[in-house]
């Protein structure tokens, strides 16, 4: 009796709960929220420092200038994409999805001053606005909100917890090259295996070709891929500890490639040591900076030379093998033609059988 009692209590306390849930929204829905930004004193392109802070990490972002910078990685150059996301979703921070006002509800939404992601965003030394980010809502694609200091919180209808992840394996620039890959005028390519090579673009057709050891036609698509790839060049990780250049095999490196543009600006990538897993160092040039590239892409950004030149056209081939045989052909029969001229004459005398002997000689 007593394990029943103790169920119908809990299952009572719980349809209370939800009750009064229900209730409190439905007193706030009726109050007809008037849309506005939650922080509506905020000019984001007056922010200077974003802090992010969970119970495991802290990231903190400066901006120096025109440049974010990771503060809390020295100073390194902050991914621009990544700091852009963030002010995207500020903006559409709105109060018409306050969802409680009930401080009781903060723990249940996980955005009480112990939970969550905490967030600040200063100009200037002065806050611009400081939240905390709960956990996701029933929709699984937004996330509560709750402005530190206050006792509102919103269900903003967007997925936060990546754009705010303090957690995030990097927020350095992951960019490595960035240029018009139309003014590529020539590559110079020195692989892993085979021979060094040069490809130029031609000025009479725009198209390119191989000019160096010798003059030769290349395959459109290799080419094409390797120049729209290196244009726009990102790194796949940063490596958690780096070794000296000579360990890393990038001084002098394993293979190049350098880029020459038609303004005669020039780019190159030396390529290093594979690590684990399945990832090679590399760097932009002679710069400090080592980044991780997977393997598997420099088949792309460094192809060897018989990858990339053009082959026989099948047509030509078969052509060239008709001939062959053709020749071949007239060969035989210009041999069987010999052959028939040195078989005697059905007139000519043949020499006589062995063991007869003429009449004469009898």
């Amino acid at each position: 009796m007593k394990a029943r009692t103790t169920l119908i209590l809990v299952l009572v306390a719980a349809v209370l709960a939800v009750f009064a849930l229900l209730t409190q929204r439905a007193e706030e829905a009726g109050q007809r929220i008037a849309a506005g930004p939650i922080f509506p004193d905020a000019d984001w392109n007056a922010a200077t420092e974003i802090f992010l802070r969970s119970d495991a990490d802290t990231v903190h972002l400066r901006k120096a200038e025109t440049r974010w910078h990771v503060a809390s990685d020295d100073d390194y150059p902050a991914d621009t994409l990544l700091v852009r996301g963030i002010f995207n979703k500020l903006e559409g921070f709105d109060r018409r999805h306050r969802v409680s006002t009930n401080p009781d509800m903060q723990a249940t939404f996980e955005v009480a001053d112990t939970m969550g992601t905490e967030v600040l965003v200063r100009a200037a030394g002065e806050p611009l606005a400081h939240f905390r980010i709960g956990k996701n809502g029933p929709d699984f694609r937004s996330q509560y909100v709750r402005p530190v200091g206050s006792n509102e919180v919103f269900q903003i209808p967007e997925y936060l917890r990546s754009t705010f992840d303090p957690g995030r394996a990097t927020w350095r620039d992951r960019g490595i090259f960035s240029f018009d890959r139309q003014q590529v005028a020539r590559l110079v390519i020195d692989p892993l295996e085979g021979e060094p090579y040069t490809i130029e673009r031609r000025a009479e057709d725009d198209q390119f070709q191989i000019t160096a050891p010798e003059t030769l036609a290349v395959q459109r698509n290799p080419v094409e891929s390797a120049v729209r790839t290196l244009s726009n060049l990102r790194c796949d990780a940063f490596p958690d500890t780096v070794p000296s250049l000579a360990e890393a095999e990038l001084d002098p490196p394993r293979a190049r490639v350098e880029i020459h543009l038609d303004d005669g600006a020039r780019y190159g990538l030396d390529i290093g040591a594979e690590v684990e897993p399945a990832r090679v160092y590399v760097r932009r040039d002679a710069a400090e900076t080592v980044f991780l590239l997977t393997a598997a892409r420099l088949r792309t950004l460094v192809p060897e030379l018989n990858t990339v030149r053009e082959e026989k056209p099948a047509e030509e081939s078969a052509g060239s093998d008709a001939s062959s045989e053709a020749a071949a052909g007239a060969a035989e029969t210009s041999s069987g033609e010999g052959a028939a001229t040195e078989t005697p004459s059905a007139g000519a005398s043949a020499p006589p059988p062995e063991g007869d002997v003429p009449a004469d000689d009898q």
